[in-house]
């Protein structure tokens, strides 16, 4: 008898911290919208107070909505393509979906534009492995490798530039330095790349540790 009722009140105190763990999710995820939206607010307030509206209803004004469609229409393409080309980094993982990415990248251009230090590519890191269920570390190997590919090829027009027009020294010099930073990137990805797996798998655990 004495068993039975053991079984029954554990029963019941695993049933009432179950319920009560829910709430206070449901507490912590509202808690947390509220202090997301408040954060929000602030920044807005501080971005706009010293806006000179006038100035700005004199541009809109004045402005040519058809170069700005036209630049808007633009600027889309090129964040998609830049969202089919990363998806195709992720070969051989065909089933992931190629709409999640474009938003994704999409968010990842949002944030960029909000906050400083191109935080945008962390953030694509993060959401692509919630919503894909990737591997954080192969998402974030997919960015590295994106960033060398378009540091190489700025390199590459920069070279095709030398005949045409007279470059900047700074110019010269920022072209220089990442040309260098990119060799050492590309040997060092080639170095590391038979021991990719071990390396994957630290990673995998140190992001384990990030709540």
């Amino acid at each position: 008898m004495n068993t039975k009722r053991a079984v029954a009140d554990l029963l019941f105190n695993v049933s009432w911290l179950s319920s009560n763990l829910e709430r206070f999710r449901r507490f912590v995820s509202q808690r947390r919208a509220c202090i997301g939206a408040l954060i929000s607010v602030i920044c807005l307030f501080l971005a706009l107070r010293r806006v000179a509206w006038q100035e700005v209803v004199t541009g809109l004004q004045n402005a040519d909505y058809r170069l700005i469609a036209l630049a808007m229409i633009m600027q889309t393409g090129a964040v998609s393509s830049t969202a089919l080309r990363w998806k195709a980094l992720f070969y051989p993982q065909q089933e992931l979906r190629a709409r999640k990415f474009i938003s994704v990248a999409f968010i990842g251009e949002l944030v960029n534009s909000l906050l400083p230090a191109r935080v945008g590519s962390l953030v694509r890191i993060y959401l692509i492995g919630q919503i894909e269920r990737v591997s954080g570390a192969f998402a974030l190997g997919t960015i590295v490798a994106e960033k060398a590919a378009d540091g190489i090829m700025l390199a590459v027009l920069c070279l095709l530039l030398v005949p045409l027009i007279a470059l900047p020294a700074w110019v010269w010099r920022t072209g220089v330095l990442s040309a260098g930073v990119l060799s050492l990137i590309v040997v060092g990805l080639t170095v590391l790349a038979p021991v990719r797996r071990f390396i994957l798998g630290i990673v995998e655990r140190l992001a384990a540790t990030v709540p």
